[in-house]
């Protein structure tokens, strides 16, 4: 496998398992609506910036491979 599909589909992988594991983190918050379960702008210091570093690593790699 090529280097740069590994890095996508890792990244992506990252970002997705993370989110979830919010969800499943704050799934009994019942003062929280379902879109602050999934990702809080509030909370965003914590692990929600890992999401930002793998999303814009997808991006950057996914830019790559047309130039």
């Amino acid at each position: 496998m090529e280097i740069k599909n590994f890095l996508m589909i890792a990244s992506l992988s990252l970002c997705l398992l993370i989110v979830f594991h919010h969800y499943v983190k704050h799934i009994n918050d019942f003062h929280l609506t379902e879109h602050e379960k999934i990702f809080q702008i509030s909370d965003v210091s914590n692990h929600e910036s890992f999401v930002f570093l793998f999303f814009g690593i997808f991006i950057g790699v996914l830019l790559s491979k047309f130039y």
